[in-house]
């Protein structure tokens, strides 16, 4: 989102962000569904999962940052 040119001056159409809404809500729904028939054991490790992909989808972004500013600085 910061790398958007406009930051964080943002416009938007609210009908779609409306529409964008709606899709989230009911894929929250379906997907609360889905985790109501999974046991808390399986869900805990899916969320254990979840959150490691995320750690190393941030610490991958974050070494990339690292790397373009040592080379900016050469």
């Amino acid at each position: 989102m910061w790398q958007h040119p406009n930051y964080p001056n943002f416009s938007f159409d609210k009908r779609i962000i409306s529409t964008l809404a709606n899709r989230l809500e009911q894929n929250h729904e379906i997907l609360k569904e889905i985790t109501s028939k999974i046991s808390r054991n399986d869900l805990l490790k899916a969320q254990i999962s979840a959150l490691e992909d995320e750690i190393i989808s941030s610490s991958l972004i974050e070494a990339r940052d690292l790397i373009d500013q040592a080379f900016a600085r050469r």
